[in-house]
């Protein structure tokens, strides 16, 4: 099976957003929480959910 440049495209895009927020929120928002240690699940099922109920259903209306 051979992995599509949209795919990697894909993963390296989230990839950047998640270190740009997880950056920010402990280096500048700097709560007594570290909202850091759970960010990992929440932004991984976050980004999932995104992309299934949102960017999935319009890159099929756009390449129809």
């Amino acid at each position: 099976m051979r992995l599509g440049y949209r795919a990697i495209f894909l993963g390296l895009f989230l990839t950047v957003v998640f270190s740009v927020i997880a950056i920010y929120l402990e280096m500048i928002v700097r709560n007594n929480f570290t909202v850091s240690d759970t960010l990992i699940p929440v932004l991984t099922y976050f980004f999932l959910l995104v992309l299934l109920l949102i960017i999935n259903p319009l890159m099929k209306f756009v390449y129809k």
